[in-house]
């Protein structure tokens, strides 16, 4: 026969009448096993194997190409106690169940909940194992079987990396290595919905404390959300993190501009028919309890007994209030202000 195939036949005190046959731990190819096969008779095959403990490693084929050659039931039936059926133990790494598995392209085998399959009944040598499981790459192993229990273990990587979306940011052209959050404003509610790519969902944000604007936090579902204290520009980190416990690390700035509106408060013991002045947030007489806007505003006084004679305006440079106590004592004055706009 042209065609061979690793056979090994591992022959222990085998004494045959053929001395061309015997030997220690001869390599017999498919052409040798059908010399023998003829020379003796299948029940003397078939006895010397059965009862000289004959050590036999075949390919899982072994018996049917044994059975073309022309060997009897009896035959094969005795060589049938030496047939290995290995068993190949394939695990995903990281541990992923529902992977499709193929060895050397055919079949197709599933991975448990444990991210790993065995497959029974693979023959010795080498082998390619393949397994797709979205979404991740493809992946591929080799394994080379070479006892009745074999385990292989084959990575698993992202189909792409894993990333912060911009989404509704932009970069910022005076830091590239920060993009820029939607602005937002001091005392106004604010909500931002960070996106990620790539990696194995699903995402967990998070972000050190202490650099998140005072008034907003960060949800562990990426939800930047809040009411800004104060206007400024802010820079802070922002990491995600996935299934697989990869990290990725993006730069960002938000704008907190100036607040739309806000309140301050005048204390103190003001009588009748006397003068508060407020002027860029210093006051006489008495106290300020909040922070008095540098930014045009426009004041309300709500108050009864008490006449604005001056308001914030161009003349004054925004700043300047003067109030009329018409009807005294009064400790206490809110006055609402309003951001103007140009």
């Amino acid at each position: 026969m042209s065609r061979k195939v690793a056979w090994v036949l591992f022959v222990v005190s085998l004494s045959l009448s053929a001395p061309q046959l015997v030997a220690q731990d001869k390599r017999l190819g498919l052409q040798e096993i059908e010399e023998l096969i003829k020379l003796l008779p299948d029940q003397a095959l078939a006895g010397e194997i059965r009862d000289r403990n004959v050590k036999f490693t075949v390919r899982k084929n072994t018996l049917t190409d044994l059975a073309k050659l022309g060997a009897a039931a009896q035959t094969i039936e005795a060589l049938r106690t030496f047939l290995w059926e290995g068993q190949l133990m394939i695990v995903t790494k990281p541990r992923r169940p529902d992977a499709t598995v193929t060895i050397n392209g055919a079949g197709a085998y599933r991975t448990g909940a444990n991210g790993a399959v065995v497959v029974t009944d693979v023959e010795p040598g080498d082998h390619t194992i393949q397994v797709k499981r979205p979404p991740y790459k493809d992946a591929e192993a080799k394994v080379t079987v070479v006892g009745p229990r074999t385990a292989v273990e084959v990575p698993l990587e992202p189909a792409t990396p894993l990333a912060v979306v911009p989404g509704q940011s932009t970069s910022v052209p005076e830091e590239p290595d920060h993009l820029g959050l939607p602005a937002s404003a001091a005392g106004k509610t604010y909500s931002f919905s960070f996106t990620a790519a790539g990696g194995v969902p699903p995402y967990e944000w998070s972000m050190p404390a202490d650099a998140i604007p005072p008034g907003m936090s960060l949800s562990r579902g990426g939800v930047l959300s809040g009411m800004p204290k104060k206007a400024g520009a802010y820079r802070f980190i922002v990491q995600v993190r996935d299934s697989d416990a990869s990290q990725h690390s993006q730069k960002m700035r938000l704008i907190v501009g100036p607040a739309e509106n806000g309140e301050i408060v005048w204390r103190g013991n003001a009588q009748s028919d006397s003068i508060i002045i407020l002027n860029a947030g210093y006051v006489t007489p008495g106290t300020i309890e909040g922070d008095f806007p540098s930014f045009p505003v426009r004041m309300e006084v709500q108050q009864t007994g008490i006449k604005a004679i001056t308001l914030p305006g161009p003349e004054n440079g925004w700043k300047v209030l003067v109030l009329h106590i018409e009807r005294g004592p009064v400790t206490r004055i809110p006055i609402r202000w309003f951001a103007v706009r140009p």
